[in-house]
């Protein structure tokens, strides 16, 4: 049974989201796992908790302006 845990930033779209799951259960399918055997997670961190080396994707964001 896989489980499939999607860790990203907030902001998508429930209908985002459930288009992510349809192309995860296609990808297993493909390999013979049917939809009922997969679990899929999503976790939404904030963008001050998430750090690419030592600087978080928020101070990241503040000095490019976006």
């Amino acid at each position: 049974m896989p489980a499939v845990r999607v860790s990203m930033l907030p902001g998508r779209s429930a209908e985002q989201k459930a288009k992510l799951v349809e192309k995860i259960l296609e990808g297993f399918a493909e390999i013979g796992v049917s939809a009922d055997a997969v679990t899929t997670v999503f976790e939404e961190v904030d963008a001050g908790d998430w750090y690419v080396a030592d600087e978080s994707i928020a101070d990241k964001r503040k000095k490019s302006g976006s």
